[in-house]
């Protein structure tokens, strides 16, 4: 998680400046810290501990930066275990409406935006195997990640008393996956499938090759307004 750190100091030091300018300037751009909750929910791809900053480049145009790092020991209702990584995401946004900086009541904002995402984590895997058609055995394996996506998303903004930021979301586009594993060629030749030997969604988390899939996104994004 160390190597995040510089990462993220750097975002908030640009914004800081970004922020610094604007006092100077009278500048009604404003900046945010967010966070999002629905990670503490993703059973898939695990949880994971995120935090990103939003600053309008201009009054219709954002930039979000995130980033996130999995924790290492997830609950027993997630699918995976044991995950070391990270993901990064940068969008921009392009607001539809414009913002109501005397509004009194709870404000939104409709936007559509272009997301990118890269993932790279490693994660325990536990599978059934039978070799050369010899009884079945159990065995724990792990599996890298590393994904690509490229995302176009539209949603909503929620301004609550000029202050707090409630951003919900959806979006679809196309990822990059390359993934490898610790089993050897017999091995993966002889992993079980079907019942009692994974489901639809073990046999699409636990593939390794190159792959080029659709990309599904959807969740809610809490922020505060700093300026």
């Amino acid at each position: 998680m160390q190597h995040l750190y510089p990462i993220l100091l750097t975002l908030l030091l640009c914004c800081q400046t970004a922020f610094g300018q604007q006092n100077e300037e009278k500048d009604p751009r404003h900046l945010y810290i967010t966070t999002t909750p629905t990670i503490w929910i993703d059973g898939f791809s695990g949880l994971a501990l995120r935090g990103g900053v939003e600053y309008e480049v201009k009054p219709s145009i954002a930039i979000c930066l995130d980033a996130a790092h999995y924790l290492f020991r997830q609950p027993k209702w997630t699918i995976r275990d044991s995950i070391k990584g990270y993901f990064l995401k940068a969008m921009v946004k392009f607001y539809l409406d414009d913002d109501d900086p005397h509004a009194k009541k709870p404000f939104e904002r409709q936007y559509w935006a272009l997301q990118y995402t890269f993932k790279n984590h490693s994660f325990a895997y536990h599978d059934s195997f039978s070799i050369n058609h010899g009884p079945a055995f159990d065995k724990s394996y792990f599996i890298d990640a590393k994904v690509h996506c490229l995302t176009f998303v539209y949603g909503g903004a929620l301004l609550i008393y000029h202050r707090l930021l409630v951003d919900y979301y959806v979006g679809g586009g196309v990822r990059f996956k390359f993934a490898t594993s610790t089993l050897t060629d017999s091995e993966k030749n002889g992993l079980l499938h079907g019942e009692g030997h994974g489901d639809l969604i073990g046999d699409f988390g636990r593939a390794t090759g190159n792959f080029v899939q659709p990309d599904v996104c959807l969740g809610v994004k809490i922020g505060l307004r700093l300026h």
